[in-house]
């Protein structure tokens, strides 16, 4: 319920920026710039790529294999 009044602070500057237009590469290229520069994000994301890869490629041999 408390959370319906924790709204994110938009910033003047944040506004001027979201109202010019861009182009979907431009949005794509400074979304991928934050991206790579948070750096402990990587582990993260490695980490779920590792259990996702890990466990989907279970649950896709073993499932069928066990529901014969």
């Amino acid at each position: 319920m408390l959370l319906i009044f924790a709204r994110p602070r938009t910033t003047t500057a944040a506004l001027a920026a979201s109202a010019a237009p861009t182009g979907f590469l431009t949005e794509l290229r400074a979304g991928w710039t934050e991206f790579s520069s948070l750096r402990w994000m990587w582990p993260i994301v490695g980490q779920f790529a590792v259990v996702n890869a890990d466990f989907g490629g279970a649950i896709m041999v073993l499932g069928p294999a066990v529901a014969e």
